[in-house]
């Protein structure tokens, strides 16, 4: 279960990444190509992946776990 604060800071980072020039390309995760998304890691400060809409769901929800 997560707490309010990090529901909201997940909420707030899609908002960012969704609103942001995108740019259609090969999804780093997946290999499909698709309009993609900027993910930066909260764990890692050094890590981003440019990955799909359906691939960012993904990590957040092993974000989670």
């Amino acid at each position: 279960m997560t707490d309010f604060t990090k529901l909201i800071n997940r909420g707030h980072r899609r908002f960012i990444a969704q609103n942001k020039k995108r740019v259609f390309d090969r999804c780093d995760d997946c290999g499909a190509y698709a309009l993609l998304l900027e993910y930066k890691d909260p764990n890692d400060s050094d890590g981003s992946w440019d990955v799909c809409e359906n691939c960012y769901r993904k990590l957040e929800n092993e974000e989670n776990k």
